[in-house]
């Protein structure tokens, strides 16, 4: 169920085929505050100052908090401005890290006092600030118009960048 007021009519039947009389059940289902968090790339992130986005289930009557960690033992703060249930920050993210996951807590306050710490989605997030080795032996033959490059290069990479200059 969601949050909202709702309502039941219950009547039974025994086995010998009596009805009883109507009851009527109302009730009130009032859920924690929930968020979500949007990073501006998708994972991983490198060193840097990213823009977050914290989204939440239902407004709240105050800034939520919000902390991240990459050990899971030492979180830091994330101030937050906004209102409603639209929020944003500032992660950042040294370049001392290295490669990891890290975590995000919340808390929010809705405007009838509860109080919630589940993220739905975006909870963690991988961190790779690690730059790759330099490739040693790049060997360059050229011929007309063009130049064949051949290297060895033993670690898994996404792609190469590849630039030329007249010098």
């Amino acid at each position: 169920l969601t949050d909202g007021l709702y309502k039941f009519y219950i009547k039974c039947k025994d086995d010998y085929g009596n009805l009883s009389g109507e009851l009527e059940i109302i009730f009130n289902v009032n859920l924690p505050v929930t968020a979500q968090i949007v990073l501006p790339k998708n994972s991983p992130l490198s060193a840097g100052i990213f823009q977050l986005k914290l989204i939440t289930s239902k407004p709240l009557s105050q800034p939520p908090s919000l902390y991240y960690s990459f050990d899971v033992t030492d979180y830091k703060s994330i101030v937050l401005s906004g209102s409603g249930t639209n929020w944003a920050g500032y992660l950042d993210i040294p370049s001392l890290i290295g490669d990891g996951i890290g975590s995000f807590k919340f808390s929010g306050r809705d405007l009838e006092g509860n109080i919630g710490e589940t993220i739905s989605s975006g909870q963690l997030f991988i961190v790779d600030t690690k730059k790759p080795p330099t490739i040693l032996t790049v060997k360059a033959v050229g011929s007309d118009g063009s130049v064949n490059l051949d290297w060895y290069f033993d670690h898994d990479v996404d792609h190469f960048n590849i630039y030329k200059s007249s010098s």
